[in-house]
């Protein structure tokens, strides 16, 4: 393994704990929060396409797809100034969701053996670590002061979320929230997590003491922060999880993670369903405004209107069919074209800031990468026992894109989103290497001895370079 190559997975997984763990860190600059998580990512792109000039890996999967959704969101972020937006929030958030998008062609470039892909999932037990704690701190009274008093860091929360989270105070449970973000945003990251940290505690790896607590006590975790989160979407993302893994024969993965989920259902029972530690009583409300009588609910309204009214919209506004608005839009005071309420879905939002082609094309990505996931799914049962919970694992972690896109304004105007997606879609595209299921296939002793002469050099010899 080269210099540069072991640099490279070493920022990749400070990248992948940020991501999950604080992905709103950063340094102001005048008006703009700079996030570091924009910083890391193009180091990792611009080395990748380094790397990638001297020993490329197999064909990435969606390439083209990609390049057009990026190049039509791009535009659509500049083109807010258009309609009154700010011209420096709209080439930033661009460069952001360039950058976003770009991650899927560098991380099959880092990830090329199993030491890698242990290397990156002890940064996401971290992060999920992270994660799960302030989801259940911030909803249970007796630790939400440690929560708000963290939310209070400007460094971590831009947006500083302590003051309005504040109000809600008292000596009952709330919708955890995390420095991910609202409480529906923070439970997707763990849902997320929760299958690819679960696939470090197979037999492939041995983990040292402290990486097995890390890895234990998040997946622990990982279950109870998703329901304390109190989001039908995050309920939605656990069922479909807890769905495949009893439809599907994923033993190891199955075994890791249902028991967190019992002792989750045993603990919530003990204390008492209507306890005042929990939140239930959200659930039941709105579900039941959901099945009732869903139009004369405002917030029930828009999740349904948001699939209906962007086929009004541009009839009005046909320019929308190729550029939106941007996704800043919404939150510039002065902007001309006034709110877009009914957004709460990737059609919604997607269209309004980045047009209805581009959505679409979005759309057709996250069905077509999900067959990919799907195929790689069934083809494990091929493979050497060790690596087979790989594929799975990300299957698992890919489910929970359906809800975010059904329910969620997430990818169409969120950038911590669109990062958490491509993180996946480049993981999953990472299989695609032969070289990896192969080191993934051998016990982990055989695999670091074996890997580093395996590895073909990146960089010239000493002697080449004098040549």
């Amino acid at each position: 393994m080269t210099v540069e190559r072991t640099r490279g997975i070493a920022v990749m997984a400070v990248f992948t704990f940020i991501l999950f763990a604080m992905p709103r860190l950063n340094v102001k600059l005048g008006p703009i929060p700079i996030y570091i998580i924009d910083g890391v990512a193009a180091y990792i792109i611009l080395r990748g396409y380094i790397m990638a000039r001297h020993n490329p890996v197999a064909r990435y999967p969606f390439r083209g797809l990609i390049a057009i959704i990026t190049a039509l969101i791009v535009l659509s972020e500049v083109s807010v100034v258009v309609y009154g937006g700010s011209a420096l929030f709209g080439i930033y958030t661009a460069i952001e969701f360039f950058l976003a998008f770009g991650m899927v062609f560098a991380i099959p470039q880092f990830v090329r053996t199993a030491k890698d892909v242990e290397l990156v999932l002890k940064a996401l037990s971290l992060g999920l670590l992270v994660t799960a704690s302030m989801i259940i701190m911030s909803s249970l009274p007796q630790t939400r002061p440690i929560a708000i008093a963290i939310f209070s860091i400007p460094q971590l929360d831009p947006a500083n979320s302590a003051n309005r989270y504040s109000i809600r105070y008292g000596d009952y449970g709330v919708r955890g929230k995390s420095l991910v973000g609202v409480s529906i945003l923070s439970a997707t990251f763990v849902a997320v997590a929760w299958p690819m940290v679960s696939y470090l505690k197979t037999k492939r790896f041995h983990l040292s003491a402290f990486w097995s607590f890390v890895t234990t006590v998040g997946i622990f975790l990982s279950p109870m922060g998703i329901v304390m989160a109190y989001s039908r979407q995050a309920l939605s993302e656990l069922v479909l999880i807890l769905g495949a893994l009893l439809i599907f024969p994923f033993w190891q993965l199955r075994s890791i993670m249902l028991r967190p989920v019992l002792i989750s259902v045993g603990l919530v029972i003990f204390v008492g369903v209507g306890s005042s530690l929990f939140f239930f009583d959200r659930y039941v409300n709105r579900f039941t405004a959901t099945f009732n009588d869903p139009f004369t609910d405002e917030r029930e309204s828009r999740r349904f209107l948001s699939f209906v009214t962007p086929f009004e919209h541009v009839l009005d506004y046909p320019q929308f069919f190729i550029v939106g608005a941007g996704s800043t839009s919404n939150r510039q005071d002065d902007f001309e074209m006034g709110r877009f309420e009914n957004n709460h879905s990737l059609i919604g939002q997607g269209y309004f800031a980045h047009g209805m082609l581009s959505t679409f094309l979005f759309v057709f990505l996250l069905i077509s990468a999900f067959n990919y996931a799907n195929v790689h799914r069934r083809n494990a049962a091929r493979l050497a026992p060790l690596a087979r919970d790989w594929p799975r694992a990300l299957y698992l972690a890919y489910l929970p894109m359906f809800p975010v896109a059904a329910f969620s304004p997430a990818f169409g105007e969120n950038v911590r989103g669109v990062y958490m997606f491509i993180f996946v879609l480049g993981l999953l595209s990472a299989l695609r290497n032969p070289d990896l299921m192969a080191s993934l296939s051998k016990p982990a002793n055989v695999a670091l001895r074996d890997e580093a002469p395996s590895v073909r050099d990146d960089t010239p010899l000493p002697e080449e370079s004098h040549a």
